[in-house]
Parts: C-alpha cells; structure tokens; sequence
C-alpha cells in the first residue's frame, strides 16, 4: 500500500501491483514472448512454466471475470483447475482503462484512458472514450474517427510485434473507431455468439503456419454482472457455459502447439439499494462542480470551480459523510494508482482536481442533459479486493 492509504477509509483499498503482478506486467511478458521491444515495464514476477514456448499464444480476456467470483462459483472447474494465481487490474478497474492496456501493453498513466467517462482537453468534451460519443449522446460523434488520432497517442502492442497478430472481437465492436485504432496491423475477426468465439479462434489458429499472437475478448459475465448481479443465477449458468467451451475448445486444438491466457480486465461487487449517492439530491455540492463527474461511478474525477476548494470540501462532506474518501487527484498521481511512467500529457487534466473512492459497496452518480437513468446491479472500477483481483489462468501446449 502508498502511504496516501494511512488514511482509515482507503485501509481497505487494493491498489494495482504494477512492479511484476497486475494486467500490466502479464502484458509486457506477453510483449517480450512475442518479439516486441517492450516499453520498459516489469514482466510477470511469476509467469506460468513454459509461458511463451508454443508457436501460437491466445490471450482470452473475460469482461468481469474477477478472482473472487472463480473462487466461490460453483461453476468454472476447468477453468479453476487451470489457474496459476491472480494478479491485480489496473487503476481503475474498468474496461476502458484496462482493455487499453491489453490493446496497448501500456498503463493508464500512458495511455490516458482513466475510466468510461473522460474529459478530454483535445475536444472540449466528456466523452465515453470505447464508443467515442459525447456523454450524454448514446450514439458516435461524427467526428470519432478524427477524435480517435487526437484522443488515442500511443502505439497498438500488434504494431510493436513480431509475430502475426489477430484481434477476435464480437461483431458489434469489432470494426469500431476505438477496436480498429488498437488493433493495429492485426487481422480483427467479428464473431457472434459464444460457440462463434471459440469457432472464430480454431479457424484463425488452424490457417496459420507461422507464428501468432491473437487477442479475444469475451463480455457476456460484464454484461450479465451489471444488469443481475455478479452473484446472479445469470451470472452463474454463463460461466458453466464458458467453461464447458474453453474445456472442448482446448481439446480441439490438442495438436496445434497453443498457449492459451484466460485472465479479466476487473472484478465485480454487488451495489444493494441504498448504498447510492445521487449529486442531483445534492445541489450545493454539484454547483462547485466546472464539469460532470468522470471515470466510474466507483472512482470518479471531480473537477471544481477556481476558488471554491472550501466549499466543495464542505458540501462534499455533508453529502457523503463516510461512504466516499476525497483524494487529492495529484496525491494519487504521485503514488502511482495509474502505474508507472511516462505520463500521457494530459493525465493530470483526466483525473480532475479530486479522486472519489466510495466505500465498498456505495456508488457516487451523476446525470446530463439527454443521459437516461442507469442502475446497475453489480459495478466495477473501484479498489475493493473484489473488483482488483483478476484470475491467470494457463494453458499450456497440448
């Protein structure tokens, strides 16, 4: 732990182990296991026996497949029987931030993608970075592929390769602004359904003769997780699912000299009725506020009004009591919560003036013109062991 998490409410808090055991260092391991140059991250402190050997590596990322959830499901065997310990995501726990990191082998502090909302200088906006549309309008701009060269800065993991890569995404994200920006010079492959998934891969791996990395991700569990709970029954049967598949999937390709990595960008917790703060049953507080909240509703950026530090502080208080910590954006900079440098140049404008980390389970929520109403039973992005941990799971050649 930093030492800006003395304080008792962030005692509980796990933040990313970016020196060898979090999403970022598997990626440098997988960087330098297939011919990249790397950018100067540590790899994993503990890699699998025999990572990196086979002529072909899939990495698969499970949306919300977080350590706590394998541990207690009763579904998952195959995939628990696998596993070779957990690291910890990113800062923060979120797709957008640690998807980004997969797609470009670099942290959050680089890559500058710090949550589903940002505001980003470069436009003037909140935007949602993954579909590129202007908070408050659930379609993409008409300027997003423009948005994607002035937003997006760092190189894709694919261009930095040598081996031949793919990207294997669902077919409604699969050529988006955001998908083909990192994907890169890899080939990208849309599938539909969970059969389509692992169909997709086996065609992929079986035409190729040389070497590959390829990339597949998986967002069912995420889905299911916000809209049922991560404890749901939904969430439960999806899982026996997947597992099922990834087992017949692995027995179908016995022959073909794979290496296969199941990992998560994040872990989930269940947010109870009750346990939400709502800045519009708190106007005083939202009025010392230049901008909407962003990031996540379970870490969020507030940005505040020249000269009314006080009185955010104040109103914040009396809003939230003991369910949020405040941490100053530039405290949490400086110990690392985004990882290591070098610094996107515009991080600092990307987490505001002050982080909010509520407690485990509350969220803290605003609302925009034109934004509908959005509950979700399970949330993510926060620092709580459930939502940090994430599975690696491993499975070797043959």
């Amino acid at each position: 732990m930093s030492a800006i998490q003395t304080d008792a409410a962030l005692a509980a808090c796990v933040l990313p182990d970016y020196t060898g055991g979090s999403l970022l260092n598997l990626m440098a391991s997988i960087e330098a296991a297939c011919g990249g140059p790397g950018r100067g991250y540590a790899p994993l402190r503990a890699p699998p026996a025999g990572f990196g050997s086979a002529r072909h590596l899939v990495l698969l990322l499970v949306d919300g497949l977080g350590d706590a959830l394998l541990r207690k499901a009763a579904a998952g065997a195959f995939l628990r029987a696998h596993q070779q310990g957990r690291l910890t995501s990113v800062c923060p726990s979120t797709t957008a931030s640690a998807v980004t990191t997969v797609l470009t082998g670099v942290a959050p502090a680089a890559h500058g993608l710090t949550g589903w909302h940002l505001y980003a200088g470069e436009v003037e906006e909140v935007i949602a970075p993954l579909p590129l549309w202007i908070r408050g309008q659930r379609h993409p701009h008409a300027l997003a592929e423009r948005w994607c060269k002035r937003v997006f800065i760092d190189d894709p993991l694919a261009d930095r390769l040598t081996r031949e890569c793919h990207v294997v995404s669902p077919w409604f994200i699969c050529d988006s602004p955001y998908n083909r920006h990192h994907a890169g010079r890899a080939e990208r492959w849309p599938y539909r359904g969970l059969d389509g998934l692992f169909d997709t891969l086996e065609s992929v791996l079986r035409a190729r003769d040389s070497s590959s990395y390829t990339y597949a991700y998986y967002g069912e569990i995420d889905r299911l997780g916000h809209e049922y709970g991560i404890d749901s029954g939904e969430v439960a049967a999806d899982l026996a699912r997947l597992d099922a598949a990834i087992a017949a999937f692995a027995q179908r390709i016995g022959g073909l000299d794979v290496e296969i990595v199941i990992t998560a960008d994040h872990g989930f917790l269940d947010n109870p009725p009750g346990r939400q703060i709502h800045l519009v049953d708190h106007p005083k507080l939202a009025q010392t506020l230049s901008r909407p909240l962003c990031g996540e509703r379970r870490l969020a950026y507030a940005y505040v009004n020249p000269g009314e530090r006080e009185r955010f502080a104040r109103h914040l208080a009396e809003a939230v009591g003991e369910a949020v910590c405040p941490v100053p954006a530039d405290a949490a900079l400086e110990a690392g919560w985004f990882g290591p440098g070098p610094r996107h140049p515009r991080l600092a404008e990307r987490v505001g003036d002050w982080v909010l980390v509520p407690r485990e389970p509350w969220v803290i929520i605003d609302q925009v013109p034109g934004e509908r109403p959005h509950d979700q039973v399970g949330v993510h992005g926060g620092l709580s062991p459930a939502e940090m941990a994430i599975p690696l799971i491993y499975l070797p050649p043959g």
